[in-house]
């Protein structure tokens, strides 16, 4: 069994959500096109390309022709040409982009049937330092506030993975040097865990404006966040063996902001069916035959 973080969060947020929508449960999603999630979606497809040294003119130009209207083309296009103009021209100087698009699959003895997935946006190389980050991107009408990036579990997952990964980069670079002969001049400098970096844009039509926020955490943080992924875990599986039953959570909010109010509103405390489910909400729900990092990594530009 897998999950990630967003499953993590459905959670905790209503067990029958996470029901709905979970790749452990039923696996559904709305059929129709989020767009806010579209438009970050194309905005990680041109972040990817710029970082790989495409062309701005067609990564913009490739961004807009999939967007609906004109006030998210003019935002896209603030975007990319601001980001190009800098952060952009900056880190290419800065970094070596290693990998986009970074699998995450995190394993504990505690749990060692399942696997925390995900995919770190982009690893770079900072060679004056010889440290390995990791970045994210985000765009939103605002900021995160400090107080959520200080909490949220996206980081620290993906904090793991950037540890596991440098830890294999060092026992890969030891292997290759041990098999030439150990020579002294060859010896390899260790690489460290840097910075998984929250890189932020707004989704504003004229000024550009980013903030980019540090995320490194000490082995007690990660230790006591470790304690929670191995308690979700175990609280999937016992929704999976009957042992726990999902049940709606209402919250005013949280119910009007939700994707299946509509099944909450005719089910109510009911349990689902979810044959019965399909059929009575097929204009409004699909089933996934695809996991959504699979569905991520497919439509990446290369």
């Amino acid at each position: 069994m897998r999950f990630d973080v967003s499953e993590m969060k459905t959670l905790a947020e209503c067990s029958r959500k996470w029901e709905i929508s979970s790749r452990n449960a039923m696996h559904l999603k709305p059929r129709g096109i989020n767009s806010n999630l579209a438009f970050g979606t194309l905005m990680h497809e041109a972040l990817h390309a710029l970082y790989m040294g495409s062309d701005p003119a067609k990564v913009l130009e490739q961004a807009l022709r999939e967007l609906p209207d004109s006030v998210q083309k003019r935002v896209m296009e603030n975007i990319i040409t601001g980001y190009v103009a800098g952060p952009l021209k900056e880190d290419l100087e800065k970094y070596v982009v290693m990998d986009i698009e970074h699998a995450v699959h995190l394993k504990f003895p505690e749990i060692p049937d399942d696997e925390i997935c995900g995919s770190i946006d982009m690893i770079v190389w900072e060679p004056t330092t010889n440290c390995i980050h990791g970045f994210e991107h985000k765009s939103a009408a605002k900021f995160r506030p400090q107080v959520y990036i200080a909490l949220d579990e996206q980081p620290r997952v993906y904090f793991m993975a950037l540890k596991q990964l440098v830890d294999d980069m060092n026992h890969e670079a030891l292997e290759r040097w041990a098999a030439q002969g150990k020579p002294v001049d060859k010896e390899p400098v260790p690489y460290k865990v840097g910075n998984i970096y929250l890189n932020e844009v707004k989704k504003v039509q004229k000024k550009f404006e980013y903030q980019r926020t540090p995320c490194h955490y000490s082995d007690e943080v990660l230790a006591k966040f470790k304690q929670r992924l191995i308690a979700t875990a175990h609280k999937i599986h016992a929704l999976q063996d009957g042992t726990l039953e999902p049940c709606p959570e209402p919250s005013y909010m949280k119910c009007q902001m939700c994707d299946f109010a509509n099944i909450c509103e005719m089910y109510q405390d009911r349990e689902l069916d979810e044959e019965a489910l399909l059929e009575e909400f097929s204009e409004e729900f699909i089933k996934r035959d695809v996991d959504h990092l699979d569905e991520k990594v497919e439509r990446r530009i290369k």
